[in-house]
């Protein structure tokens, strides 16, 4: 081989190994591995099994089919949902769609839905198809998986709190990252929509802040949902006087800090949002910045989805 010849296969064997050196493999997010970053997700799949309600033009099989579409194409390796409906009279949209997760997807897929939803104590399913709060998520990633509808006590039948019966469901999982398992929490949210709901949307918030403060203080949990800020979106508008941003510690760091979701007041797209607790601070550092705050695509919902990265520690992430 001559030396000209032998310069150019040289040059073109780096590029090959540059080329895929840089191509994360098994959901690999930059500046983590697969094993220790842990990407997340909160969609609201507008009206999941109900596409009239939606004012959509499509079969109820086509909506399900886009919106595990929007899931497997997010990249998340868990997705908090709202909207999703299930109820005896407009069908199991959630089971529909873990089971067109499962078919499209070559991970396993679960899951799990709230129990509760708005008017649960008085319900008029055909009027109102229940719309419910669900996680999904991978197999491989999760194990010893719990799910709980909080504040069942606190927030009684015929409460206008949390939209009338719309109440927090929290996931409570171990993910494996790298050779250790770290226990994480996820509380997905629905609040109250629309214009004028500050005052039940931060009544419902102050009685969850201080539930997590009494009960979780010391845990990793993620706060993420729908928050229908249509007063004051963002990441400082009504969301500031909900109490999560307290440090009610006294240790000088907010319980909660904003990690994704439309940091402006804008007219659109500022209500779906990310919170996660001090205890997850050295993780949401650790990951790129490009990669804490994705607003995702979607191929059906009026909502984006919003995605945030953790590196945990091992991954070198910078």
């Amino acid at each position: 081989m001559n030396s000209a010849l032998a310069k150019m296969v040289t040059i073109v064997a780096l590029a090959v190994s540059f080329l895929f050196a840089q191509v994360p493999t098994g959901g690999e997010q930059p500046g983590g591995t697969s094993s220790t970053a842990l990407s997340v997700v909160t969609y609201n799949v507008e009206w999941l099994g109900a596409p009239e309600r939606a004012k959509l033009d499509i079969s109820r099989t086509a909506q399900i089919r886009q919106a595990a579409q929007d899931i497997i194409d997010g990249g998340g390796a868990v997705y908090a949902l709202q909207e999703i409906i299930v109820d005896p009279v407009n069908g199991d949209a959630f089971t529909d769609l873990l089971n067109e997760l499962n078919r499209l997807d070559k991970e396993t897929w679960a899951g799990g839905y709230n129990e509760k939803f708005s008017f649960w104590w008085n319900p008029d399913f055909t009027r109102f198809p229940a719309q419910r709060q669900a996680f999904v998520y991978k197999a491989s990633v999760f194990s010893n998986v719990q799910f709980q509808t909080l504040l069942t006590e606190e927030v009684p039948a015929d409460d206008a709190r949390f939209a009338s019966g719309r109440l927090p469901f929290m996931m409570t999982a171990d993910v494996k990252l790298g050779d250790t398992t770290t226990q994480i929490r996820l509380v997905c949210l629905h609040l109250k929509c629309c214009k004028d709901g500050t005052n039940r949307r931060r009544a419902s918030m102050h009685t969850l802040a201080e539930a997590l403060h009494k009960s979780y203080r010391n845990d990793q949990v993620m706060v993420l949902g729908d928050m229908n800020v249509a007063d004051a979106g963002g990441a400082d508008g009504e969301m500031a006087a909900w109490g999560l941003y307290s440090d009610r510690d006294s240790n000088g760091v907010k319980d909660y800090s904003h990690a994704a979701g439309s940091v402006a007041d804008l007219d659109w797209n500022d209500i779906d949002h990310i919170l996660i607790s001090d205890e997850l601070l050295d993780e949401y550092t650790a990951t790129p910045e490009k990669q804490r705050n994705i607003t995702l695509k979607t191929t059906h919902s009026d909502h984006q989805p919003i995605k945030t990265t953790l590196v945990f520690a091992g991954s070198g992430g910078s």
